[in-house]
């Protein structure tokens, strides 16, 4: 299974799974999804989520889509906005 996670401009975020698509799972975050957004899986089963204008970011289970953790950092700036994957996840 290849995900590929989309963020709609509604708010929901959604993981398709892309050898026979279908919906896997979909994620409402909690405001609109802003024009600075960036997503980028894990090697831990997680799917990371910036969201630079609201200095927030999720963790969110690949498998399941449900919320893990959720943390506000900031001021991020659009460099600065790529969450970092390390190889333990």
């Amino acid at each position: 299974l290849y995900p590929l996670q989309v963020a709609r401009s509604d708010g929901w975020l959604y993981s398709y799974a892309t050898l026979q698509p279908f919906l896997r799972w979909r994620y409402a975050l909690s405001i609109g999804v802003p024009s600075l957004l960036k997503v980028i899986c894990g090697n831990n089963g997680r799917v990371y989520v910036t969201l630079v204008q609201y200095n927030t970011i999720y963790a969110l289970s690949a498998e399941l889509g449900t919320l893990i953790w959720q943390v506000k950092v900031g001021p991020l700036g659009e460099a600065s906005s790529t969450v970092t994957v390390d190889s333990s996840g």
